[in-house]
């Protein structure tokens, strides 16, 4: 038998503040130009990987008759360089990889958003001491973000008050399993599905990293989401996708 240790990203909507010193929110005038597929592309040219890309503004208007959006994308993306040097400091910062984008337009907007999370939130998540990685990380991410023609000096303002997090951001458990953890991934996965989940991605960072390989003979990184949840944070927060999906270690 070995030990398998499961940590999974409490921090939604409920438990992280979202103000605008946790979170980047950045509009431009709409245009063509900015699609996911430019995003995606950009971020790729500048050393990051695209880990899932999901179309919500379709399955918010067949599941919840939502029509308020003309976009509404959440692009899972990681940085490979900096992900795999957090990893090494700290195996908790896999939550994070991948992190998400949040892109999104109104009918009724003339603007395009992009957003994400600050990284001082995933420092305090992972409990991480030093800062230079998560700094690093920022600031490539808003460089990349300013090659898309968004004015980065200018933070979009929120229309709701600050709230302190209570409880717990990261959770954690280990066990002691008998079967191979491809089964236990496996099993995973489906006991999300059978609760509704929509299982976004799942990430093998032994394949991704050598150094994950090297010392982890199992490090998935699971990213789900829950579409109803995600719409109804959507209502009051439009930039709620930057926690969807979220992620399990």
């Amino acid at each position: 038998s070995m030990k398998l240790s499961i940590k999974s990203l409490l921090s939604l909507m409920l438990t992280i503040t979202l103000t605008s010193a946790n979170v980047h929110l950045y509009s431009q005038a709409k245009s063509g130009a900015i699609t996911f597929e430019s995003v995606s592309k950009e971020f790729t040219k500048a050393g990051y990987s695209v880990a899932a890309v999901s179309k919500l503004e379709k399955p918010f208007k067949e599941k919840f008759n939502d029509t308020r959006y003309d976009k509404y994308k959440v692009i899972a993306i990681y940085n490979r360089e900096i992900s795999e040097q957090l990893i090494q400091e700290n195996p908790d910062a896999g939550v994070f990889v991948p992190f998400s984008l949040s892109l999104h337009s109104k009918k009724k907007n003339d603007n395009v958003n992009i957003a994400f999370l600050d990284t001082k939130v995933m420092q305090k998540v992972t409990g991480m001491k030093s800062d230079s990685l998560f700094v690093a990380l920022q600031e490539k991410t808003i460089a990349t973000v300013e090659t898309l023609g968004f004015d980065t000096q200018k933070l979009a303002s929120f229309s709701y008050n600050e709230k302190e997090p209570t409880g717990k951001l990261l959770f954690k458990k280990e066990m002691k399993i008998k079967s191979s953890s491809k089964d236990v991934t496996e099993k995973l996965v489906q006991s999300f599905v059978d609760h509704k989940f929509k299982v976004v991605n799942t990430l093998d960072l032994t394949e991704e990293f050598e150094s994950v390989k090297e010392n982890y003979t199992h490090y998935t990184v699971l990213s789900i989401c829950k579409k109803k949840v995600l719409n109804l944070a959507s209502k009051t927060r439009n930039e709620a996708a930057i926690f969807a999906p979220c992620s399990m270690i």
